[in-house]
């Protein structure tokens, strides 16, 4: 039997994950209005395939691991952290000499900005400082407890614009016979320049704005779809319609935390009440009565097949061992029937029974 177009949207459409092709439509034009407006700055930006340097203009980087091995085979070395605290972003760079702190330099950066790009930028500072130093000293050495910012280094081909500067000033540093080693350290394990750094990233949070480094793409982007999640949240929750679903599947947000479902023919009915229940076929005149034939009574819809009809007594049993063994009460809350891979599991085989009478 055919659904109308708003039962069909709000049964069906909200067992999948894809949001409604409108919300969907509306919130990228939305996107790409705010893209648009903002001229994100060169220091967070995907660079055009024409401007992208070649490969052998790029130096990618190795990685090695911390060792205090490393810090006497230097005179000069550099330690590096980004921080974001109560949604303030900044970092701060380091400079040892002979073991001794000689330089340090702090920036706070817009809030919107991550973690990750405050590291980039951070490590782009360090090679920066490198490259203007006039001294007779080849060899330097990066330190940085961000792994993620080291992997994105060692990609010749990435169009970030951060790694793509910090590449190409340390391949025009090698070429004047300057290198740069990148070591990752792990946070918090005692290594002073480290700890120096992570204190003065957290510290710089609390400056004033130094770089005004433009809102980034993905902010952009997860604003979005922050917004689109809540206005598909807001038309599932005012709509009349989806009552039963709503019983099993109370918010947005509740089904997508449910990775382990899936849906089909027979699920669909049974979740969403439009299937083998007299009280549904009654509607339509394909059944005499909506009351259920069992010894207990009562219209026949799902919450009465889950909870009370005799016919099922057995296949609700398996079901209520198992809330037992997980110290839930009897009678759950719908949505726990599907909130865990092995509750699904045994409602799946639950509504096999009763999509199929005997």
């Amino acid at each position: 039997m055919w659904l109308s177009h708003n039962k069909l949207r709000l049964s069906l459409y909200y067992f999948w994950l894809p949001p409604p092709i409108d919300i969907t439509i509306l919130h990228d034009i939305a996107f790409r209005e705010n893209l648009s407006a903002s001229s994100i700055s060169n220091y967070d930006c995907i660079l055009s395939p024409f401007f992208i340097p070649h490969p052998s203009e790029r130096n990618a980087i190795n990685i090695v691991l911390f060792s205090d091995k490393s810090i006497e085979d230097f005179l000069v070395i550099c330690y590096t952290d980004g921080s974001k605290i109560d949604g303030r972003v900044g970092y701060a760079f380091v400079v040892f000499r002979s073991g001794v702190e000689s330089k340090n330099f702090q920036f706070r950066i817009r809030d919107e900005c991550t973690v990750f790009v405050a590291e980039l930028l951070c490590l782009n500072f360090a090679v920066k400082w490198i490259t203007e130093q006039n001294s007779v000293i080849s060899e330097y050495l990066i330190y940085t407890d961000s792994l993620s910012s080291l992997d994105s280094l060692k990609c010749i081909s990435s169009s970030n614009n951060i790694i793509v500067e910090i590449q190409k000033q340390r391949k025009s540093l090698r070429d004047k016979n300057i290198s740069i080693d990148f070591e990752f350290v792990r946070e918090h394990t005692g290594v002073l320049g480290n700890e120096r750094a992570d204190w003065l990233a957290k510290a710089a949070t609390k400056r004033k704005i130094d770089i005004d480094v433009n809102i980034p793409k993905s902010f952009y982007k997860k604003i979005t779809n922050e917004r689109m999640m809540k206005s598909w949240n807001q038309e599932y929750l005012i709509s009349n319609k989806g009552s039963i679903t709503k019983k099993f599947f109370p918010t947005i947000n509740k089904r997508l935390s449910c990775h382990h479902f899936y849906t089909n023919y027979k699920l669909t009915q049974f979740l969403t009440g439009h299937g083998n229940f007299k009280s549904y076929l009654n509607k339509f005149n394909l059944a005499l009565s909506s009351f259920c034939d069992c010894n207990i009574g009562g219209e026949e819809n799902v919450e009465h097949v889950i909870l009370l009809c005799s016919k099922y007594v057995r296949e609700r049993k398996i079901i209520r061992l198992a809330f037992k063994r997980l110290n839930t009460s009897w009678p759950p809350n719908f949505h726990q029937l599907l909130s865990t891979r092995s509750a699904f599991k045994n409602i799946c085989k639950f509504v096999v029974t009763v999509c199929n009478p005997s």
